[in-house]
């Protein structure tokens, strides 16, 4: 399990720690440099040799600076940066001359000689000011882990500048402290360390003392912090170890992987998330659509009982009252700028579009709530994720439905709202691809013309008026499938007058394959490189 037994505790590394390193590795002068790679933006991994290969890790990370070393192999970042390239350049082949602290504080200086070249590699491993510097005999710096102007840094880190130390008020060193100094005020000594020795049965300042001038380290260590000494005082359940240097470079490691699934882990729920509560928005719409859509019988008869009652329907009323086909009295409504005759051939209208929409409308009901069923799955499974392969399976899944697309909000202001307000509908796809039809000619003007990629399918009725219908494929349009292309044909075909016949036939190209004649009407349009499936609009979906 990749998570720690104290999930959330970082790791400690402070002056102390680093004296401790600098000793472990104190044969480490005349090892030679084979490889030197990012682990991640703020750590480098150097590949050493003497007599074998292990490894050398030292970061600037905010919270993870540290030098330790490893016999692991570290990971290897896929884009390198700029800094780890003038590494390459100035330190490949070369050998360590030398290793130390300066003075008591968590800075260590790395020398580095090749043929008659020398450089230094200076880790400051101060909190967030931490930095990694590379400077040239000459005390120049040639390479840094971030380079820093005056407007950020009253010491800028700027190429071909004169290395200065940080502008730290001078302290004295922790060895210098005595029995009831405040220890804040001395060189080396950490919020830790501190806490350490003011605990009951913790080590006194003499006795770290010693510790630190003789160079006699007791490491111990829990599950996710390492120290030179022993630390049970303050954290029963620590243990002793054999070495500090190796366990804290795996403490280290396991820390910086449990921060990046966390974030990881984080991300995709946060994008799994906005993509639930657009699902739910959009079934919400759905569901008030079918309601309507289920209202073509009664729209239909309403209209039927205005032709009846014709002429008891008097101009200048709001409401007509009738009797329905049980002998019930019903009240319809009305427009009273319009005769019996318009009323009924509203509703008429009404009915005849609720009755088309009412199987593309479940049709996406049933898409979507499917959909949404299994995003709700996922963002369970991605909550109770323990490991990176359950977070790849979540991620596949996601990519393959589509879902980590932004979702667009719509805005207050009717010039912000998707696709400029035009008339242009949105629907859920086979395979997660969204499908846009317009819904009268400016927008399928629009959606053409201006919302369309060149590597989107476009999709339109042979040799017949239908709206235009776009596969959106993200630049991808290998990956639509034909029961895709079958789903886009028939929001074609099903709005357009061929829409009652069972043989339709239903061109599709690129939408680089399209354009607008000059002067042309708007929803015009001519194309080529067209292929074409045949569908059946009447026909009941599954």
């Amino acid at each position: 399990m990749l998570r720690q037994e104290s999930q959330g505790t970082k790791p400690v590394f402070d002056s102390l720690c680093l004296a401790c390193v600098v000793h472990e590795n104190h044969g480490l002068p005349g090892a030679k440099v084979q490889k030197i790679w990012a682990v991640d933006p703020s750590t480098i991994a150097f590949e050493l040799y003497q007599r074998q290969v292990f490894h050398l890790i030292a970061s600037f990370d905010a919270q993870l600076a540290r030098i330790v070393t490893s016999g692991h192999r570290p990971e290897k970042l896929d884009e390198q940066p700029q800094f780890v390239l003038e590494l390459r350049r100035r330190l490949l082949d070369s050998r360590i001359a030398g290793f130390a602290q300066v003075g008591f504080d968590r800075i260590a200086e790395i020398e580095f000689a090749h043929e008659d070249e020398s450089h230094t590699l200076i880790c400051e491993l101060m909190g967030k000011h931490s930095n990694l510097i590379l400077v040239d005999a000459e005390e120049k710096m040639v390479a840094a882990g971030k380079w820093l102007g005056s407007s950020k840094s009253r010491r800028p880190i700027l190429p071909g500048h004169e290395y200065q130390p940080p502008p730290l008020e001078p302290r004295p060193s922790l060895l210098k402290a005595r029995p009831g100094d405040d220890l804040r005020d001395f060189e080396g000594a950490s919020p830790f360390l501190i806490k350490l020795i003011q605990s009951a049965q913790g080590p006194s300042l003499a006795q770290v003392q010693a510790a630190i001038q003789a160079k006699k380290f007791e490491p111990s260590h829990t599950s996710n912090i390492a120290y030179p000494i022993d630390i049970s005082p303050l954290i029963p359940e620590a243990r002793p170890a054999s070495g500090y240097d190796a366990v804290a470079a795996t403490i280290f490691e396991n820390y910086r992987r449990e921060r990046i699934f966390e974030s990881r882990r984080g991300s995709l729920l946060g994008q799994l998330r906005r993509t639930q509560l657009a699902r739910e928005v959009a079934l919400s719409e759905l569901e008030q659509a079918a309601d309507t859509a289920a209202r073509a019988r009664e729209l239909q008869v309403r209209g039927e009982l205005l032709l009846a009652y014709a002429r008891s329907v008097h101009p200048g009323t709001d409401t007509a009252k009738v009797y329905d086909y049980e002998g019930a009295e019903l009240e319809i409504e009305i427009h009273p700028d319009l005769d019996a005759k318009a009323n009924a051939q509203k509703y008429f209208d009404r009915a005849k579009k609720a009755k088309a929409s009412a199987v593309h409308v479940q049709e996406q009901l049933h898409r979507i709530h499917e959909d949404y069923r299994i995003l709700c799955d996922t963002i369970l499974e991605v909550e109770r994720a323990s490991m990176p392969i359950q977070l790849e399976r979540a991620e596949r899944t996601s990519d393959q439905r589509r879902w980590l697309h932004r979702q667009q909000i719509p805005a207050d202001k009717p010039e912000d709202r998707p696709y400029q307000g035009k008339a242009i509908r949105e629907l859920l796809g086979p395979g997660g691809f969204k499908v846009l039809y317009g819904d009268n000619a400016e927008a399928n003007d629009f959606l053409t013309m201006r919302v369309a990629r060149p590597n989107d399918y476009w999709l339109h009725v042979r040799g017949a008026p239908s709206c235009h219908v776009v596969i959106q494929t993200s630049n991808k349009p290998e990956r639509v499938q034909p029961d895709t292309l079958t789903f886009a044909a028939l929001v074609a075909a099903r709005h357009s007058p061929a829409k009652h016949s069972n043989y339709v036939t239903v061109d599709y190209t690129l939408k680089k394959y399209v354009r607008k004649p000059k002067g042309a009407n708007s929803g015009t349009a001519v194309y080529t490189h067209e292929k074409s499936v045949h569908v059946d609009p009447t026909a009941a979906r599954d």
